[in-house]
């Protein structure tokens, strides 16, 4: 059941589409928007700016003309989170009083954006965040390490492609413990969902049959929770295989796609595998996933 989605609020036009996205996973189960703006700790942000700067006086010397440059612009995001926020839940009646149900709460804290969504996303249900692609979206360092480190599932919204409902979802299936956890992560949409399509692909020297199998194990196990689930095997000889599965999760209209995200961190630096790097680097549909 999910009863709590926290919204990371980045305080530019992205954060509708997140609002967007969220709510219509909060309509489902009645939960509550925990909607979560991050300002820079000033000492973050002068360690992040002075670091391997030298000038004729000494090593890292900040300009006070720069100081000013970046606290204004951090005060132009947070009102901005906090007028997307507002004019959403007018625009989408949502009330933000404290209640039970559909509501929606609007916090604002200063700190490390990567480390304090991280822990907020663990004391609830699932995290949505707004999302293009990997390599041109200025948040994706935030994004990586809360995917790798909240424990939670993370929806992935891309720009201009609305989650009205979840109809339809494609499970990218792989026998590894990070697809175990999405599934098990995703079973509260799936319960929601008239179809549920488990695709699978071959890879290396793996053959069609052990990828189509696993994949049958895992729509069997749906099937027995009482969910529309049936195992497609995907040939991919003439494409990538995320390309080939993604394609054909569009091609089925599917609302939703869910995978593991194959990856660790390490220190400061997130490495995913190739599979969850190749999708991340073009949402085409809302993905859930989960670490």
């Amino acid at each position: 059941m999910i009863k709590s989605i926290l919204v990371p609020l980045q305080g530019n036009a992205a954060d509708s589409e997140a609002l967007t996205a969220a709510a219509s996973v909060a309509r489902a189960f009645d939960a509550h928007l925990e909607c979560l703006h991050i300002r820079p700790d000033p000492r973050l942000l002068i360690a992040s700016t002075t670091a391997g700067m030298e000038t004729g006086i000494g090593m890292g010397v900040f300009p006070a003309e720069l100081w000013n440059v970046i606290v204004d612009a951090d005060r132009r995001r947070a009102k901005q989170a906090r007028e997307y926020f507002d004019a959403f839940c007018r625009k989408a009646g949502i009330q933000t009083e404290p209640g039970a149900g559909l509501g929606a709460a609007y916090r604002e804290i200063e700190g490390d954006a990567g480390r304090d969504i991280t822990i907020s996303a663990r004391y609830n249900d699932l995290v949505v965040f707004a999302h293009d692609n990997l390599s041109g979206d200025l948040f994706w360092d935030v994004k990586s390490h809360v995917i790798v480190g909240c424990g939670k599932p993370v929806l992935l919204a891309p720009a201009k492609v609305q989650l009205s409902g979840v109809s339809n979802v494609a499970i990218a299936w792989k026998d590894t413990a990070e697809s175990a956890r999405a599934v098990t992560a995703a079973m509260p949409l799936l319960a929601k969902a008239k179809s549920i399509v488990v695709l699978s692909a071959r890879e290396g020297a793996a053959k069609v049959e052990d990828a189509l199998r696993s994949a049958e194990h895992v729509a069997a196990s749906l099937r027995r929770h009482g969910f529309a689930a049936r195992a497609e095997h995907v040939p991919c000889e003439h494409k990538e295989v995320p390309d080939g599965v993604i394609d054909r999760a569009l091609a089925l209209k599917s609302d939703l796609f869910v995978m593991g995200a194959y990856g660790h961190g390490r220190m400061r630096e997130v490495v995913f595998g190739g599979f969850t790097r190749h999708v991340l680097h073009e949402t085409r549909l809302p993905v859930l996933l989960a670490h």
